[in-house]
């Protein structure tokens, strides 16, 4: 089947691409609505014009699966620390169980696919049986080797990660294609492009239906002692040491946090903080 080839981007730096896959390709760049539309690559266009949720994730099953692989999903990291961490907004694809889990026991802090993604910018290739020797040096061994179980218990033994541009420099949107097949020696030049091609459209149109747009900027109508306990908040400080160096007390410092909770729409501490950083970061 004849495609067209995108440019080369640099962000990427994967092999050079066959002539002829089994997906087309495309640019990244932004593609405007109405009759141009059409001009948009099959794949793409297809989830564009889904006009629900579900019949999007038929599709993208229908995309993964043709390629080998088990499940897709994504999440948003920010890329302000030494590991990278999720911002509350994810998409699970194929598989919801194991997004949330992956985010409930925070495995993004200690995944080496993650960390090779985000600071090579290039596709993590992998097998599960690797995976605790690719993990860096000082990273708890003890909560790697629960992430590797927790792969095996799925039937996630290897699959491919991408990088994709965030809403700013220090943001990343995160794409994984899964599969239970053992090794990663089948994951040849030919399936990480199409891999490449499934994930780079599942980001554009995540783009394009706004379900990953910025969040709103709430600094209007904030109070001095809450941008405050947010920049602090932000650089990691516990609420005692905040308490501390604005003179607040704990009890009037736990006020404002739930004020701020419930104004940036989160759950928790940590996701207060990650919006806080997001927020200082623009």
């Amino acid at each position: 089947m004849e495609i067209e080839t995108p440019p080369e981007r640099e962000t990427f730096r994967i092999a050079p691409r066959p002539a002829h896959t089994g997906l087309p390709l495309f640019d990244a760049a932004p593609r405007p609505a109405g009759a141009q539309l059409q001009a948009a690559p099959p794949l793409l266009r297809r989830l564009l014009e889904a006009g629900d949720d579900s019949t999007r994730r038929q599709v993208v099953r229908e995309a993964v699966a043709a390629l080998g692989f088990q499940s897709l999903g994504s999440c948003w990291v920010t890329l302000r620390h030494a590991w990278p961490e999720a911002l509350p907004s994810e998409k699970a694809w194929t598989d919801g169980d194991w997004v949330r889990q992956y985010l409930d026991e925070a495995f993004f802090e200690i995944d080496p696919r993650m960390h090779e993604a985000t600071q090579t910018g290039v596709p993590c290739v992998w097998h599960v049986d690797e995976l605790e020797r690719r993990a860096p040096l000082g990273t708890p061994r003890a909560r790697v080797a629960r992430f590797v179980s927790a792969l095996r218990h799925n039937r996630m033994n290897s699959g491919v990660l991408f990088a994709l541009p965030g809403h700013g420099l220090h943001e990343r949107h995160m794409v994984g294609l899964l599969s239970p097949s053992s090794g990663s020696h089948w994951i040849n030049d030919r399936v990480l492009q199409q891999a490449w091609a499934v994930a780079f459209s599942v980001h554009q149109c995540q783009l394009h239906q706004g379900s990953t747009a910025p969040p709103e900027d709430h600094r209007a109508g904030l109070t001095a002692v809450q941008h405050h306990i947010l920049s602090r908040l932000a650089t990691g400080e516990s609420d005692k040491a905040i308490a501390a160096g604005l003179g607040l007390s704990l009890h009037k410092v736990d006020y404002h946090m739930r004020l701020l909770r419930k104004r940036f729409g989160v759950r928790n501490r940590l996701q207060l903080s990650q919006s806080a950083a997001r927020l200082l970061a623009r």
